[in-house]
């Protein structure tokens, strides 16, 4: 189980990584699709504890709800990219 303060510590780097990730992005502009973004991070880093949340994830999980915009979607080709 992961400890209290790590969750915490990976909801604030994914909070500033969502916050930095393809601003230029007209999609970026709707409040909705950062927390589709912020959402599919979180859950992830809480389903797989051991690799949790690193920087740079927010790059490779963008595209993928972008181009799929469903959250569900997204999460499952995330997912199956960080396998």
């Amino acid at each position: 189980m992961v400890s209290e303060n790590k969750w915490l510590l990976s909801l604030h780097q994914i909070g500033l990584d969502v916050n930095r990730t393809d601003r230029s992005l007209e999609f970026y502009e709707k409040n909705e699709n950062l927390s589709k973004l912020w959402d599919i991070l979180s859950v992830y880093a809480w389903i797989d504890q051991d690799v949790g949340y690193c920087q740079g994830m927010s790059d490779l999980c963008s595209p993928m709800i972008v181009l799929l915009e469903e959250e569900a979607d997204s999460f499952f080709c995330f997912e199956r990219l960080m396998r």
